[in-house]
This record gives C-alpha cells, sequence and structure tokens, in this order.
C-alpha cells in the first residue's frame, strides 16, 4: 500500500514586518519535510493550511500578497505542487 503525504501547516501569521522571520523557518521547514520524506519514503501530494494565514485583517492586501511571495510560492514550488 502506497502512503499519501500530506502537509499540515497552521497559523502562519504573517505580515510585512516578520517575513524575514518566516523566510528562516521556511529553510527550516524544507529540511525537515526533506528528512520525513526520505525516512518514510512518501512524497508530499497536498497541503492543508489551517488558522490564520496573516497577521492582521486590517493589512489584508499586503499581508497575504507577502504569505504568497515569501511562503506559499516557496513551498509549492519546492514540493513540485
Amino acid at each position: 500500500m502506497s502512503k499519501i503525504g500530506i502537509l499540515h501547516l497552521s497559523d502562519i501569521h504573517i505580515s510585512e514586518r516578520n517575513s524575514e522571520e518566516v523566510a528562516r523557518l521556511l529553510t527550516n521547514l524544507n529540511c525537515d519535510v526533506d528528512l520525513m520524506c526520505q525516512s518514510e519514503k512518501i512524497k508530499i501530494q497536498a497541503i492543508c493550511l489551517t488558522g490564520d494565514l496573516i497577521n492582521s485583517g486590517s493589512e489584508y492586501i499586503p499581508s497575504f500578497s507577502t504569505f504568497e511571495r515569501v511562503f506559499l510560492m516557496p513551498v509549492l514550488n519546492k514540493l513540485n505542487l
């Protein structure tokens, strides 16, 4: 039986002010995902994002653009999704 890989991420809380910190955390996430995929012999096939993606609703447009640029697109590209 083959395994289905689902990456569940929650409460990213990204904003313009913490985008550099989130980018550093993304580096650690990439290492963890690589190790897990190798040790469990799985490929991530889906991402489940829950909780707060951005830090403030009043800064919705710039914060979501930052989330997409700094976090989401690098994760999707890394996983070939």
